[in-house]
């Protein structure tokens, strides 16, 4: 994790355990709701935004966005990039490892822009588009996750 100061990266390491958690979630996730799921806390996003609030202010910070230091998007995957992760790949879906073509082909973040992830090659991953559709917003984490609940649903005897 980065920190804005060194004032704040020692003030955290004075936090308890639990709220150094809750705060390297948040880091990650850059939202209290994710956090929330993250966590499998039993609360409401605006309760975690105020425990978040606590945690910063504890740290010296105004508030828990202050806390960290921007998230570095990096430079965006050029072109050339991009087909070389494809080809590297091996023209598959890095999920399902179903057979890519130029219509099915979807470039996909990893770690959802949405979610702090950047536009930075290593951040980036081809998939099938109608996998992309379903992840959507979802960590490859969250993604991966549901699908096995659904696996085990589905495949669950009646």
């Amino acid at each position: 994790m980065q920190f804005q100061s060194v004032q704040f990266e020692k003030a955290f390491a004075t936090l308890t355990n639990e709220d150094q958690q809750v705060a390297e979630t948040y880091y990650h996730t850059r939202s209290p709701t994710r956090c929330v799921r993250e966590l499998g806390r039993d609360c409401s996003p605006k309760t975690m935004g105020k425990t978040l609030q606590r945690i910063a202010r504890r740290c010296g910070a105004q508030s828990i966005k202050d806390l960290f230091a921007p998230v570095d998007n990096g430079k965006p995957a050029t072109t050339a990039q991009l087909m070389g992760l494809l080809e590297k790949q091996g023209y598959k879906c890095a999920l399902t490892g179903m057979v890519l073509t130029p219509e099915t082909a979807s470039p996909d973040h990893v770690e959802p822009v949405s979610c702090g992830g950047s536009h930075a090659p290593q951040n980036l991953q081809w998939v099938h588009t109608t996998i992309n559709k379903m992840k959507s917003t979802l960590t490859q984490t969250e993604f991966v996750e549901f699908c096995s609940k659904v696996t085990a649903h589905t495949h669950t005897p009646v």
